[in-house]
């Protein structure tokens, strides 16, 4: 009996020095995530500085910037032009000169941009195709003979052919894009509303451009489908207006073509063993976006382009335990609100009176992915062991606690991990989810452009390649 319960105590005694040595341990990792947190704070402020220095200088460079990088781009663009009776002869002459405007900025080549013209009634006919010569001389004298055909509009079929026909001869991974000239006379605004909705989901990018006094802001923004209608809708009441908004759809369409462009995968992806967590807090975003953002990872797993298929591992952590952080996951319940004070901006008011729009907890998310997955000290692993490392989060609301988070994403990214955003939706914050992503920002921030996932096929080929760079 009492060499066991020497036997026993020696135990009793190794478990209590192991949790007191585990207990140091934690106490030191939390002394130093405390420290970093402290350097990380004071590192944020000077970054915030620089922010808003350089946020200045972009607004004054921006104008220039983009119109240098459109000397650079590749797209391949439809122009549609109305010419059906409904549009008044000068009107539709005056729309070949807006698009010679247009075009100025552009440098137009056959290894650059392609430009492609039709004209449509009732019917399109094809003026240029993108396969023609392609010069700035050639374009503007193909316009000029560009003939007024009159009769109906059947702006949905047009729009369809422009999708299926227009880019039969495209090349592959340059963007593509329409601009629809309309004086926006239709009694079939739903069907355009679907055609364009098909198309931009198709990876096609479209402007809407109406003109003259009868065609209607609002009847407008009817067919852009809800995508980022600021900046893909216009209106001309007259074309005295036509140089400024030339310039203006010009750098536009730059952007978008900038944003459209991509780059073929490698022939090996991904090229070395790799490891990709997908990211998101469930119960944050909208059923709707959750159900394409399933969609999507389901995509870029299935995708044929992921073909060295051995050499990746894909987890998904979407679970935020509600006791963490003492969230309150309890503020989606919708109750009364006592007589309050505290209903400015500043306060919850707006939260509780709207508890479906919630925050994301990405905080959280991130630290189980680096406590449980991407270890700081896996980074000093031998070369042969080591794995890239990613994290694709999808964010569609303003994040919670989002200092914390930015620390979270600053701690993974220290340790080699590359971080990408896909942002969905008009409603989650730009400047946080700049403070996530690694660098460069612009290559790491996927954009959906619309109220949800509308353009799936470039969000699954943008994923695609952050894995196989």
């Amino acid at each position: 009996m009492t060499a066991e319960k020497s036997r026993i105590e020696v135990v009793e005694k190794e478990e209590k020095s192991k949790r007191k040595k585990k207990g140091e341990k934690e106490e030191e990792e939390e002394e130093e995530e405390e420290e970093e947190e402290e350097e990380e704070e004071e590192e944020e402020e000077e970054e915030e500085e620089k922010e808003e220095e350089e946020e200045e200088e972009e607004e004054e460079e921006e104008e220039g910037f983009f119109f240098k990088a459109c000397k650079k781009q590749k797209a391949e663009i439809l122009f549609l032009l109305d010419s059906s009776t409904s549009m008044w002869k000068p009107h539709f002459e005056n729309q070949s000169d807006f698009v010679k405007e247009v075009t100025r900025n552009f440098d137009i080549a056959d290894d650059k941009i392609r430009i492609g013209v039709t004209t449509y009634s009732d019917r399109p006919i094809t003026i240029v195709h993108l396969s023609d010569r392609q010069t700035l001389e050639d374009i503007h004298r193909a316009l000029d003979k560009t003939p007024y055909i009159t009769g109906g509009t059947d702006t949905p079929y047009v729009i369809r052919h422009a999708r299926t026909e227009g880019f039969a001869q495209a090349r592959p991974y340059v963007a593509r894009i329409i601009v629809l000239i309309t004086d926006g006379k239709s009694t079939v605004f739903q069907d355009i509303r679907k055609e364009v909705k098909k198309t931009r989901r198709s990876g096609v990018g479209v402007f809407i451009l109406g003109v003259g006094e009868e065609a209607k802001m609002a009847d407008l923004m009817k067919l852009s489908d809800g995508f980022d209608q600021e900046h893909s809708v216009f209106h001309m009441p007259d074309f005295k207006i036509g140089s400024r908004l030339a310039g203006l759809l010009a750098e536009r369409t730059c952007k978008t073509s900038a944003l459209l462009t991509s780059s073929p995968p490698p022939e090996k992806c991904p090229s070395t063993p790799s490891d990709v967590i997908f990211v998101y807090d469930s119960a944050a975003l909208s059923r709707h976006h959750n159900n394409a953002v399933i969609r999507l990872i389901t995509a870029v797993t299935s995708s044929h382009h992921i073909n060295n298929r051995g050499a990746l591992r894909v987890g998904v952590i979407r679970d935020v335990d509600a006791s963490a952080n003492d969230i309150p996951r309890s503020e989606s319940v919708v109750s009364d609100i006592e007589l309050t004070d505290q209903w400015t901006r500043k306060s919850d008011f707006r939260r509780r009176l709207d508890p479906g729009s919630k925050r994301a907890v990405l905080n959280v998310l991130l630290r189980k992915v680096r406590r449980n997955h991407f270890p700081r000290d896996s980074w000093y692993l031998q070369e042969d062991q080591k794995r890239k490392r990613f994290i694709v989060m999808f964010v569609d609301s303003p994040v919670f606690a989002k200092h914390a988070a930015k620390v979270e994403a600053r701690r993974l990214r220290k340790s080699g991990v590359t971080i990408s955003v896909v942002a969905i939706g008009e409603n989650y914050g730009n400047r946080e989810i700049q403070s996530l992503v690694s660098l460069p920002t612009d290559s790491h921030i996927i954009r959906s452009q619309g109220k949800g996932l509308t353009n799936l096929s470039r969000a699954v080929q943008e994923i695609i390649n952050v894995l196989c760079r």
